[in-house]
């Protein structure tokens, strides 16, 4: 790999994620100097919950109009229909959906038997958040869609497109994902899910199905947090012990990795090509200036 070549593959997942952080924090800044300037008296507007909901909101929606503008190829391409065959899309599919399920049984185990739990701060201005229709549409929609554009997309594309090894950017893409959730107990569920989505991502070239298992995740996370009274306080150990919850956790596990091991071995190969096969023209078209017309 040339020096051109590194550079543009440091480069691009280093903007992904600067775009995210700052949208992040300009999302924040945005809604609260807007809220405190109409409503200086304070009030319902003000609570913590829907300044965060709003806030979500508004970032997520930020972040994926940038990533457009200065990705746009690349994102509108991640967002096509897959077109590796239904069979393939249906094993990419479980595997999200089983690994959803299993880590959310290691999940519960790391907190009933090590204490890994969501810090009450964090816990109580989700719950605020779920309260108001702004935090409802974030977390179930916005949030899933921004976060795999940027995490999947935006940090992977590039190094997949200069024949870096696969496994450095789902590795990565795991990675980063986990840590930008900060804290402990989303992080150890956050690094497995975002291995498997970067997976089935690089696998089938499309993020719809990582998307679809996303907002499927965080809708059904959403709806129990909201109809069950003491769902935090529900474990899945209480109702058939911590030995049959870990066995079905790694039952489940294995079951995933039996799917993504005969999917690798099916469209590693093609995979690969799909991605080699963009234009180097594409990055730098983004930001080139059309000519002006000949007179």
């Amino acid at each position: 790999m040339n020096i051109s070549k590194s550079v543009d593959t440091i480069l691009w997942p280093l903007i992904a994620i600067l775009i995210y952080f700052v949208c992040q924090v300009l999302g924040q800044f945005v809604v609260q100097t807007s809220v405190f300037l109409s409503f200086p008296n304070g009030g319902e507007e003000q609570s913590l919950g829907r300044l965060a909901g709003w806030a979500q909101l508004v970032s997520s929606v930020v972040t994926v109009a940038s990533m457009l503008l200065i990705r746009g190829f690349h994102i509108r391409r991640s967002l096509s229909l897959p077109s590796c065959g239904r069979g393939n899309v249906t094993l990419g599919f479980i595997a999200v959906i089983l690994t959803l399920l299993s880590f959310t049984i290691f999940n519960d185990l790391l907190e009933t038997q090590l204490g890994w739990r969501m810090p009450p701060e964090y816990e109580s201005l989700y719950r605020e958040m779920m309260k108001t229709p702004s935090g409802v549409l974030a977390a179930c929609l916005f949030v899933p869609v921004c976060e795999e554009v940027v995490f999947r997309a935006g940090i992977m594309s590039p190094l997949l497109r200069h024949g870096v090894n696969p496994w450095i950017p789902i590795g990565l893409s795991a990675v980063i994902f986990g840590v930008f959730h900060g804290n402990l107990a989303q992080i150890a569920y956050a690094i497995p899910a975002g291995f498997v989505f970067a997976m089935v991502y690089y696998l089938t070239g499309s993020l719809l199905i990582s998307i679809v298992c996303h907002v499927l995740n965080n809708t059904v996370m959403v709806v129990l947090m909201l109809t069950t009274e003491n769902f935090s306080s529900f474990h899945i150990d209480s109702v058939m012990g911590v030995i049959p919850a870990l066995c079905v956790a790694l039952l489940l596990s294995a079951l995933v990795a039996y799917l993504l091991v005969g999917l690798w071995r099916k469209r590693s190969s093609s995979a690969r090509l799909y991605f080699l096969e963009v234009p180097a023209e594409v990055d730098s078209a983004s930001f080139q200036v059309p000519p002006p017309p000949a007179v």
